[in-house]
């Protein structure tokens, strides 16, 4: 079958390999811009370091809960079931992540909340000063035309 022609004028030999299908697909489909592949090229470059990312952790953990298996197996008597310990093991490791997760996220909050009051005390500040300048000009101005009043001259307009 694979010199027989298809009604395209391809060999079926070339329609079985998924490469040239999408050869075919994106030549008729040749008609998007250049922005959408450059946008497509990101989205999917933050797709593989999110994989790789996840590959990476998730081989840490399989590497840490082995070593830790075959501690806690070199310590625990023998009728201990595999599993009770790898569910024991990978239980405690979790839970030991998210308590050292759950300290930096308090960390970063604690920051966050100090940038905050930080930011909103000056704010306060700035408002309390403006505010004050603001009276001070106010009352030279109310003096000013005070004066005018007594002595007779005014501004010419």
């Amino acid at each position: 079958m694979r010199g027989v022609s298809s009604r395209h004028g391809r060999r079926i030999s070339d329609l079985d390999d998924p490469r040239n299908w999408s050869r075919s697909i994106n030549s008729e489909f040749a008609d998007h811009h250049e922005d959408d592949d450059e946008d497509e090229d990101d989205d999917e470059q933050e797709d593989r370091s999110l994989d790789l990312l996840v590959k990476f952790v998730s081989n840490v953990f399989k590497k840490v809960s082995k070593r830790a298996r075959k501690a806690v197996r070199s310590v625990l008597p023998v009728p201990i079931s595999t599993k009770l310990v790898e569910f024991s093991v990978n239980g405690v490791l979790l839970l030991g992540f998210l308590w050292v997760l759950k300290a930096f996220l308090e960390v970063v909050c604690a920051l966050g909340s100090m940038v905050f009051v930080s930011i909103l005390l000056i704010r306060g500040i700035w408002s309390g000063v403006t505010y004050l300048q603001e009276r001070r000009n106010l009352r030279i101005n109310k003096l000013d035309d005070d004066l005018r009043a007594w002595t007779g001259t005014q501004p010419a307009a």
